[in-house]
This record gives C-alpha cells, structure tokens and sequence, in this order.
C-alpha cells in the first residue's frame, strides 16, 4: 500500500501544572483515564525536564501529565498517606467509579519515569485503592493558613507593660 498523502497528525503534549482551579478539570475528569502527577516542593519553579521528556514521549497516549507544588497541600500528601519530606515523588492516579493510584518513590531518573509508565501501560502495574479524589487547597487558604500561625504565635508571647 503506498503511504498517504496527509502524514499523520501529531498530538501535543498533555503536560500543565495543576492548581485548585483545574484539577477536577485537567486530571480527574478529563478525556485521559490516567493522570501522572509529578508532586514537587514549592521551592522547585517549573516542570522538571525529565518529567516534560516523559510527557512528550507519551504524547500519543491517553494520560495526562502534571506538576503540583505539593509541600504545602498537607491534606492532598494526606490521601495518598504521604508527607511533605518524602517529595520529590511521581504518582499516577485512575479516577472513576473505584478510583486508585501507584506511586514512584525517589529522584527523578528519565529510565525510572519510563519503566513506571510503561508499567502502567503494559497493565503490569499495582495500584491501590483511593478512598476518594483529593482536592487541593487554594493558594489564598494557604496563605492565610500561615498568617493564622503567625497571629497564634504572637499571642502566646507576654504582652509587656509600661508602668
């Protein structure tokens, strides 16, 4: 057969940092079954490059990549049973009727990144349940989170007194 004349179409990456605002949208609700996320300190500023590569190379696939600045989202590291000082960590949720997720512990390798996906891909991977999607928090709750702490802790010190 000869090949034809329109070459085949390229499919852009999925790849967007997820917030409060997109989420639902972006990951849990989108036309892609599988949301790898990677989950980054909020130092990091941007996307990893090797997290951007393992987006493109699986551009054709039906995943959706994202980063989430996650040190601070303590309820969101809560409904995977994670906490902040085990960051950076790359995880991979499947939202639906019986929602679940698998994670990839340690540094960013592009080779661990890859296997991870394909694992996923090859239907060789384990996922455990997820009792429920976990939202983030917005940045303003965050903010006013710690001007809450502020304000505690300055009440606590002794209010001293000119006689």
């Amino acid at each position: 057969f000869p090949p034809p004349d329109v070459p085949r179409k390229k499919a852009s990456a999925s790849l967007s940092e997820l917030t409060h605002e997109n989420i639902n949208s972006q990951c849990y609700g989108g036309k892609a079954s599988i949301c790898i996320m990677a989950l980054l300190s909020s130092e990091v500023e941007g996307c990893p490059a090797a997290f951007s590569d393992l987006a493109w190379r699986h551009r054709n696939d039906a995943m959706h990549f994202g980063w989430v600045r996650a040190s601070r989202q303590t309820d969101f590291l809560a409904a995977f049973s994670l906490k902040a000082a085990q960051l950076p960590l790359l995880i991979a949720v499947r939202a639906g009727k019986r929602s679940r997720f698998a994670l990839l512990k340690g540094p960013f390798d592009a080779d661990r990144m890859i296997g991870f996906v394909e694992r996923i891909l090859g239907g060789d991977m384990t996922f455990s349940r997820l009792q429920q999607l976990p939202d983030l928090e917005p940045p303003a709750l965050l903010d006013s989170d710690d001007d809450v702490d502020q304000e505690a802790a300055s009440e606590d010190e002794p209010v001293k007194s000119e006689l």
